[in-house]
């Protein structure tokens, strides 16, 4: 059955999908092949049987697969890979939706999907942003617009993907969070690996290893500039209280120029900077 109308998901309403046909059919799901955007790599056996044998109970699933045609023959999966392995446990048809979807939207949808899944590592999720960033090229604003986040959000996973290999699997194995990694993240590799070490092994909180971090952190070799005028120098200690970090005024009292400089110590310290500077 061939119909412009498309299911109830919001990312789907994006203009980005106007125009775009899709059809319902039952098929084998043998025929749905895993699709090139799909950065999931874990299914867990249990939780595939038990769909499997919900799926049984219902003659099939009711919530469509979302595909697009290949080349090749057969689909692609872009939304629903573990309704399709549940399906051929269970000897069952497969409902889809098939669509001609471009690169851009398939990615979209595969990430979108996985996005609104509670059990996605920080990992998988910053490597199918990252897809969209480099395969794409869309801006981390507009990756946001796209998936209902912000680009603050998105930036700050796809600053995950630069930390040591060792506190990736601790990650990818739920043995740390996502805030302990960005406690972390700007630190040598060598000093990443023995932090992360040591939370895991003493369960720290990320409140402990953001205090750890910034013990590790390089501090800045230049002392205060002396202010003649003290009224900098009160304007500095007020700025300082309202953003919680430290404020530095570079200022030629001759040109009445300047700069202002404040330092932070993470990605957790700079969120706190930009949540205070929006609520001034």
């Amino acid at each position: 059955m061939k119909t412009n109308h498309i299911p109830d998901k919001e990312f789907l309403k994006h203009s980005l999908f106007e125009g775009v046909d899709v059809e319902f059919l039952r098929v084998d799901p043998s025929l749905c092949n895993r699709g090139a955007f799909q950065s999931r790599t874990h299914f867990d056996e249990q939780e595939l049987a038990n769909l499997a044998e919900a799926l049984k109970s219902t003659g099939g699933n009711y919530n469509p697969v979302i595909v697009r045609p290949r080349l090749a023959g057969g689909y692609e999966i872009l939304a629903g890979e573990r309704r399709v392995r549940a399906a051929i446990m269970a000897k069952l048809q497969v409902l889809i939706m098939v669509g001609k979807f471009d690169d851009e939207q398939s990615a979209i949808i595969t990430v979108t999907e996985n996005l609104q899944r509670e059990n996605l590592n920080p990992i998988e999720e910053a490597e199918g942003l990252a897809q969209m960033a480099g395969e794409l090229g869309l801006t981390h604003r507009e990756i946001g617009e796209l998936i209902g986040r912000s680009r603050m959000y998105v930036s700050n996973k796809l600053l995950l993907l630069n930390l040591d290999i060792s506190v990736k699997d601790y990650l990818r194995a739920g043995k740390l969070s996502d805030g302990h990694a960005k406690a972390i993240v700007g630190l040598a590799k060598p000093q990443q690996r023995e932090l992360a070490r040591k939370a895991v092994s003493h369960e720290w909180t990320v409140r402990r290893l953001e205090e750890e971090a910034k013990k590790l952190r390089t501090p800045d070799p230049t002392p205060p500039p002396y202010h003649k005028d003290r009224d900098i120098a009160l304007l500095e200690e007020d700025l300082s209280e309202t953003v919680g970090q430290p404020c530095r005024i570079q200022y030629n009292d001759k040109t009445g120029a300047g700069e202002l400089k404040i330092r932070f110590f993470g990605n957790s310290d700079f969120e706190g900077i930009l949540s205070r500077l929006r609520g001034v």
